[in-house]
């Protein structure tokens, strides 16, 4: 009887186990979108810098339903430090991932941000 009990319960385990391999997929999966903000310096030596956006040259990967998601991002060309960018971007949800400091003529930094959004954020494409 114990021989009986002990093979049920290991046939029970491995049945188990197994089920739990599958993968789910998930519908509702996030799709990640990153952007660049180029923040550099009008003239070398000069402490004036300006700061340039970026989201890249699919226009279709940045089209939202909700329009005043880029509308917002566009509104970072008015900052004139890295600092006023970073916590600009910060506050619209926007994750910091890294930065690149350059000098080309004149001190410039590009700073890379990413965002995840969900598919019924994005518009349907036809």
């Amino acid at each position: 009887m114990k021989k009986i009990l002990v093979l049920l319960f290991i046939l029970f385990f491995c049945a188990g186990s197994i089920s739990f391999a599958q993968e789910k997929i998930d519908s509702q999966a996030k799709t990640e979108r990153f952007c660049e903000v180029l923040v550099k310096q009008k003239k070398a030596f000069n402490s004036t810098e300006t700061a340039i956006l970026s989201l890249g040259y699919a226009d279709s990967l940045f089209s939202f339903k909700d329009t005043s998601i880029v509308s917002g991002l566009t509104k970072v060309n008015r900052f004139t430090t890295s600092v006023d960018v970073l916590n600009y971007m910060s506050a619209l949800g926007w994750t910091f991932v890294g930065v690149v400091s350059l000098w080309v003529g004149a001190y410039e930094e590009r700073l890379y941000f990413k965002r995840a959004f969900g598919p019924d954020e994005f518009e349907s494409r036809r």
